[in-house]
């Protein structure tokens, strides 16, 4: 999480400290009992895994796509001292007429809040049902949602659901876009550090809207054929201002076209690169370079496009092309839906009789070390965690505490893997080049290299979501773990975070890849 925005006291600071770690079985929820689900065991597979059947080819493929708004409603103002964000005496549209600027945050950056709508926000559901399995992926205009957000969101989907359908919440995938021209859903960017800068109205819309698209695409599903591909976008899309300097060019595509006249029904893409290109003096709302592809690919192909974060983390940005601001946002969508419908071309179906569907999914612990980001829960600052932290003796949980973050791998055939990830993984953990970089005097230097995921990729292609059903802010390796130098490094749980989920990744993989051994 970017916690770079949070300035909490040295008094409140040493008070937490000295709460986390004055008894290491102390639960940090209101219960009174430790809480232990999801606690690994000595071999790292944690209580909640499943592993996956044996499964039959399905007979048939069904796809439904729905979208709803979820641009905020807030009053404009105009900044007139150019500082973004609304001071005293400065126009605004009271649009209620209550003498009172009702403002939100945006997420990402500094402290800024919103002067307009520049265009839409929207979250987009792909229901996809693969025999007896049914999955559902969404993706959000925003900057990112918590684990407990996401987790209502799936409650209020099997709510409404046809339980004749078999959904389980399992099977759900909410995730950001992370544009940083969206509220701050989080509660990272505020003024100070003693309150959130979330807004409890718009992530209660989130929340409907969210449910309202998953159960529109599952009542709208029909007949599909599946076909994925990939592409490449390096150089002159994306740059890694975060050494070392180690980019994934790799672009994830997955189609759904009609069986009945061949229209597209759905077309959704990974890529690892921050939509952040109009860049930190913006105040305008915006989905930022993926509402620009999205336009594109649904002008060439119809249907609709949905946009997941790849492997993006410390630091994916876009790459210096036109200037920063809306015209970059627009080259850059443009220029890789370019790539996307380029490496489409000519791309058949995959055929039922390769379309063995193999899932694993659990909650794995993941260590938190990082002081900010427990005062900032501990303050409700941090919004959607305080009631799933908690503490205990077990392995790998520090003594400010763990919390069990979900983790899910999808295996179709020889043709994909789709894997989730709970934060911003780095494209090392996902492609390799894990180094410590030249003069680089990080505590953990010499730590040994987490496992990366193409050493156990067996799949012709792969599909990366991260920020998927949480937010917890950068993954990355332990050795280049080096906050005096790198401040962006506190943005996450700390050092060994990366390392409990890259496990849960391959023992998923394992897992999953077992089925077609």
């Amino acid at each position: 999480m970017n916690i770079h925005n949070t300035q909490v006291t040295t008094l409140v600071l040493t008070l937490l400290l000295f709460t986390a770690c004055a008894s290491s079985t102390a639960p940090l929820d209101p219960t009174g009992q430790p809480d232990t689900n999801g606690i690994a065991d000595d071999t790292g597979v944690p209580v909640d895994s499943t592993t996956p059947e044996p499964p039959a080819n399905p007979k048939e493929v069904r796809a439904g796509v729905a979208e709803r708004d979820v641009t905020p409603e807030f009053e404009p103002y105009e900044d007139l001292n150019g500082n973004q964000r609304w001071d005293e005496g400065e126009p605004f549209d009271d649009l209620n007429d209550n003498g009172v600027i009702d403002t939100l945050y945006l997420g990402g950056f500094t402290v800024r809040q919103p002067t307009g709508v520049a265009d839409p926000l929207s979250t987009r559901a792909l229901a996809l049902e693969l025999g007896d399995e049914l999955f559902v992926w969404a993706s959000i205009d925003i900057f990112g949602l918590s684990l407990e957000r996401s987790d209502t969101i799936k409650a209020r989907v099997l709510e409404g659901v046809d339980p004749d359908l078999g959904l389980t919440a399992e099977r759900i995938i909410i995730a950001s876009t992370h544009t940083h021209h969206a509220p701050d859903t989080l509660g990272n960017f505020g003024p100070d550090g003693t309150v959130g800068a979330w807004d409890g109205d718009y992530l209660d819309l989130v929340v409907e809207r969210t449910t309202e698209s998953i159960l529109a695409a599952l009542d709208s599903l029909a007949p599909a054929e599946l076909l994925v591909a990939s592409g490449e976008a390096g150089e002159g899309f994306v740059r890694d201002i975060d050494p070392p300097e180690i980019i994934d060019p790799y672009v994830g595509i997955i189609q759904l076209r009609a069986l009945d006249g061949g229209h597209t029904i759905a077309t959704a893409v990974s890529i690892a690169n921050h939509p952040e290109a109009i860049w930190k003096d913006n105040t305008l709302i915006s989905a930022d370079y993926p509402g620009f592809l999205r336009l594109a690919l649904e002008e060439h192909y119809g249907g609709k496009a949905l946009f997941f974060a790849g492997a993006l983390g410390l630091m994916q940005t876009p790459a210096e092309i036109g200037e920063a601001g809306f015209e970059r946002a627009e080259l850059l969508g443009n220029a890789y839906a370019d790539v996307i419908i380029e490496a489409l071309d000519g791309v058949a179906p995959i055929p039922l009789s390769e379309m063995t569907v193999a899932f694993a999914h659990g909650r794995f612990p993941v260590p938190l070390e990082n002081i900010e980001l427990l005062a900032g829960v501990q303050l409700d600052v941090i919004e959607g965690y305080g009631e799933s932290l908690y503490r205990t003796q077990e392995q790998p949980c520090s003594l400010m505490g763990c919390i069990d973050l979900p983790i899910k791998v999808l295996r179709i055939g020889e043709h994909l893997t789709l894997i989730t990830f709970p934060g911003e993984v780095t494209p090392e953990l996902i492609i390799g080049g894990i180094v410590s970089p030249p003069g680089y005097q990080g505590e953990y230097a010499d730590a040994e290299p987490e496992p990366i995921v193409v050493d156990s990729l067996e799949t012709r292609e792969r599909f990366i979501i991260n920020l998927a059903n949480a937010q917890v802010g950068y993954l990355f390796p332990k050795r280049t773990y080096d906050p005096p130098r790198h401040f962006s490094q506190r943005h996450g749980p700390g050092p060994n975070a990366a390392g409990a989920v890259m496990a849960a990744v391959t023992t998923l993989m394992g897992e999953v890849n077992a089925v077609f051994d």
